[in-house]
């Protein structure tokens, strides 16, 4: 970022923390100055967006391989997106597990029975929209280097393009899935298919493996930005393919491929895949109610055959105990319940100078368009203002005091990157659940970043306690589960030309907690 002025209070406009008096300064400016004004669209879409880095959850085998894969990940070298939004990477442990898995019950045995029956799903979805002339079945097929890459289907509307694709090993027995980081896949023609407002990585929004019991078939699904226009031919060129395991291998020490150490297939694979776009339909609903004593506003329902989409709206005036999100977990109309759906994409959020926005997905409502529907509210999980600062040389183990906590800082190696492990103690009392850290680094490392894994375990209201790779897709046998971090392993690097990066210390600006309750909003949709 060129403004210093901006550099140095974005985040802290984005996060509310900002005095009154800098509040206004910043609105001023951010009206007065388009570039900064961009900046701030761009960040806060990025960091609210709940489509967000599932690589903060270490769960079993390929799944969140995948998940993360159909997931737009920024580049993490961006200074101004580093923990500083840490309590959003709660918000998004908080959506995924207590929403996406609203699929799995009882009746699941493992992962792959689990995976399989999301995919029937989402075929059950496409065959109903193709069979309502709401999408097409193009099977277009391109051969190179012995591997067949087909397009299946295609169904489109005003929220997002879905492009359904199989690729088979017609030599072997290997596995290959799009190349989602861009650098084998590319959409040509983007000036004329993409509005400006979705223009982002030339259209390609997401990525979800689908399950296969075909041997050396891999299928996936490809989600990118709305049409601009009712119709239009999408260019797809694929010149890599990435490497996968079949998802039938049972390895327990299986790990996600780092990026950089991606195995990757060359070859040339090339579509022009037809496309019409068909219109979603718009409630303009301006619904405003109090939810556990807070005013909400529930905007706009946008229901589309990919997806249903509902936009709520809420302020946060306490600068101390800030709402991250409401847990909303599906829409009910008579006897049919609509369960949120964050794999059907389509939704996401950010801030509008203080307003805090969320579109949530769910199952499509397109086929029904019912008169009225309720809202089923959860919960809510919000971030408590409670800053302490550690000044510490990471050169040895380390352990620091939080709210009556144990932290350790271990395993440390020291370079360029600089890895170590940061651990929280758990027990039954922890008052809070999650930590919103930043690290801090002395003013000659300049282009320093972090990344990170974390790992926890929930625990239920009983107190009971569950290992979150055990119990991850078990998550309706349980009564009011939060999830508790354990472990971060967090890597420290810094530019190119520097040998050694490290912190020089830690803090903490705030924790996170889960609120309970159960509440229905009525909405009248006529």
């Amino acid at each position: 970022m060129s403004c210093k002025y901006c550099e140095d209070r974005l985040i802290d406009y984005i996060d509310n923390r900002l005095e009154p008096e800098e509040l206004e300064k910043m609105e001023q400016h951010l009206n007065e100055n388009n570039e900064c004004k961009n900046e701030y669209i761009s960040i806060s879409q990025v960091t609210s967006s709940l489509k967000s880095d599932s690589e903060q959850i270490k769960v079993p085998s390929d799944l969140m391989a995948e998940v993360r894969n159909k997931i737009n990940i920024p580049n993490k070298r961006k200074r101004t997106l580093f923990y500083r939004r840490g309590t959003w990477v709660a918000a998004i442990l908080f959506s995924f597990l207590f929403v996406s898995t609203a699929v799995a019950t009882n009746g699941f045995n493992d992962v792959l029975d689990w995976w399989k029956h999301v995919t029937e799903e989402q075929q059950q979805r496409v065959d109903q929209n193709i069979e309502h002339g709401l999408g097409e079945r193009v099977n277009l097929e391109a051969i190179s280097n012995d591997i067949k890459v087909t397009i299946t289907d295609v169904i489109a509307d005003d929220l997002q393009t879905h492009i359904y694709y199989e690729i088979e090993d017609l030599s072997g027995h290997q596995h290959y899935m799009v190349d989602f980081h861009h650098t084998g896949t590319k959409i040509r023609s983007t000036n004329e298919n993409w509005s400006e407002d979705y223009d982002h990585d030339n259209g390609l929004r997401s990525h979800m493996r689908l399950f296969s019991d075909q041997e050396n078939v891999v299928k996936g699904r490809l989600g990118l930005s709305p049409l601009a226009t009712e119709e239009g031919t999408i260019s797809l060129q694929l010149s890599e393919l990435e490497k996968v395991p079949s998802l039938f291998e049972q390895d327990e020490n299986y790990e996600t491929t780092p990026i950089e150490e991606r195995e990757l297939f060359s070859g040339h694979w090339t579509f022009d895949i037809p496309v019409k776009k068909h219109p979603a339909i718009v409630k303009d609903l301006n619904i405003e109610t109090e939810i556990n004593g807070n005013s909400v506003t529930f905007s706009k329902l946008t229901i589309a055959p990919t997806v249903t989409t509902l936009r709520y709206e809420f302020w946060n005036r306490d600068i101390d105990e800030q709402i991250i999100q409401y847990l909303i977990s599906g829409l009910e109309a008579g006897s049919q319940l609509y369960e949120r759906d964050d794999f059907a994409v389509g939704g996401g959020g950010g801030s509008s100078y203080g307003n805090q926005y969320f579109d949530i997905g769910f199952e499509s409502m397109y086929f029904t368009q019912p008169d009225n529907i309720q809202v089923l509210i959860d919960g809510l999980v919000v971030e408590i203002s409670e800053k302490k600062q550690f000044e510490y040389n990471f050169e040895q183990p380390e352990t620091f005091e939080y709210l009556g906590t144990t932290i350790s800082i271990e395993d440390i190696t020291l370079g360029n990157p600089t890895t170590f492990t940061l651990k929280e103690e758990f027990h039954p009392n922890r008052k809070y659940e999650t930590l919103s850290i930043s690290y801090l680094s002395d003013n000659n490392q300049a282009g320093f970043g972090t990344s990170s894994t974390v790992t926890g375990l929930f625990m239920d209201a009983s107190g009971n306690v569950y290992d979150i790779e055990e119990y991850f897709f078990r998550m309706k046998e349980f009564d009011q589960p939060r999830f508790f971090t354990k472990e971060n392993s967090v890597t420290f690097y810094g530019d190119n030309d520097v040998e050694m990066v490290k912190p020089s210390g830690f803090e903490i600006s705030g924790y996170t907690k889960t609120m309970f309750f159960d509440q229905k909003v009525e909405i009248d949709l006529r």
